[in-house]
């Protein structure tokens, strides 16, 4: 397993209203990559967790270079974010969160308190009446986020790729999944200042 912890330059947001409900908690940013959409028969490859940290944003990201690894990767990923008082996502509730609850077979048995960034637009943001989509990426576009994304793969290119450096372990390959875990982690981070404004929820 690969363990990758960087620290990025971000001012750390903060708002009155978001304050008052998550000022004091420790907050993490999930995202994850896996081999398909069925816990099933599919495995997890990658997690990405990015938290307010003393000189910015503190992104960690747990990376299975075999799918022999997905086990000790999902348990040092999960072991990570069980620490956060509160989990945000993007369609984590449908997605990232029972996913990795079967995957670990047990091992997870409740979450932190969780904030589904796709579900509040989807419910009550009127944006979702004119996007051809509500993707994470069509909602930063929209925003005008995309300027700080360098990632240009989806989540099926993703897939496609780890299967490609699952056969040759080429370091390029490598940085490109790690890149598109990256980028959407940080840009989800990014989303809550436009996101409270918007829908003026929080």
């Amino acid at each position: 397993m690969k363990y990758i912890n960087k620290i990025i330059e971000y001012p750390i947001y903060t708002s009155r209203a978001f304050d008052l409900y998550f000022g004091d908690m420790n907050i993490g940013m999930l995202d994850i990559e896996t081999t398909g959409l069925s816990p099933k028969n599919s495995c997890f490859v990658l997690g990405g967790l990015v938290s307010p940290a003393e000189n910015g944003l503190c992104a960690e990201q747990f990376f299975a270079e075999e799918l022999s690894e997905e086990r000790e990767a999902l348990s040092a990923y999960w072991d990570t974010c069980s620490q956060k008082d509160v989990l945000i996502t993007f369609n984590g509730q449908h997605f990232d969160l029972p996913f990795m609850k079967e995957r670990a077979a047990g091992a997870i048995t409740e979450f932190p308190y969780h904030l589904d960034l796709y579900l509040m637009v989807k419910k009550f943001s009127p944006i979702r009446k004119f996007l051809p989509n509500l993707k994470q990426k069509s909602i930063e576009n929209y925003m005008g986020l995309w300027q700080y994304r360098k990632d240009e793969i989806s989540g099926k290119d993703s897939v496609d790729l780890y299967y490609r450096f699952l056969s040759g372990k080429d370091p390029e390959l490598r940085e490109l999944i790690l890149l598109h875990n990256h980028d959407d982690i940080v840009q989800l981070y990014r989303l809550l200042k436009v996101l409270e404004k918007m829908l003026k929820l929080l």
